[in-house]
């Protein structure tokens, strides 16, 4: 276990070690169970900051009258025991396309905006060749990753922002609601 241990942090899976070893009555040695218990509480503290990160986002969409829904990690999460399980580093929010420009002038309004080394050289680049785009706000830690289109487009260009927030549901998230895709869309 102690040599997996790097690998085990970098995909954040120490929750799930954890659990797996518990289940199976596997005795690790205190350091590595320490190490394991200490990633897990880094990246579920991770989780909890961009959790608020998306609430405040999905909020200020809302204020706007644009639709959002959340995919992947809060949804996932959302279907294990513990959530400590699924941690993740940023927030997928999905928004129609005819509204993703807006979204993001608006986001930016807020602090969140695309590095600069990430922005393409023409805006027009965005509506034709890009499903998403990452967004951060200063030294926080995570953040949102929005969408106008489900990745990877060869399988995603079927799913319409229509047909991800029709089956979609609600879930509590950093002290709100929040809305997120169905399992068949994540």
């Amino acid at each position: 276990w102690a040599s997996d241990l790097p690998v085990i942090a970098r995909h954040r899976l120490a929750g799930l070690a954890l659990a797996a070893a518990e289940r199976a009555n596997v005795r690790l040695d205190p350091e590595t169970e320490s190490q394991l218990q200490e990633t897990r509480g880094r990246d579920a503290a991770r989780a909890l900051s961009v959790e608020r990160a998306g609430l405040e986002v999905i909020r200020t969409l809302d204020r706007a009258r644009i639709r959002s829904v959340v995919t992947k990690g809060p949804g996932i999460a959302h279907a294990f025991p513990q959530f400590s399980l699924r941690p993740y580093r940023d927030i997928d929010i999905l928004v129609p396309p005819p509204l993703f420009e807006p979204a993001m002038r608006l986001l930016a309004g807020i602090g969140f905006v695309e590095p600069d080394d990430k922005r393409p050289p023409r805006a027009y680049v965005n509506g034709l060749c890009r499903e998403g785009v990452n967004l951060v706000r200063g030294s926080e830690v995570g953040s949102v990753d929005l969408h106008q289109r489900i990745p990877p487009w060869v399988w995603g260009r079927r799913i319409t922002f229509t047909h991800v927030i029709e089956k979609s549901r609600i879930i509590e998230l950093a002290g709100g609601h929040v809305r997120v895709a169905d399992p068949l869309h994540n």
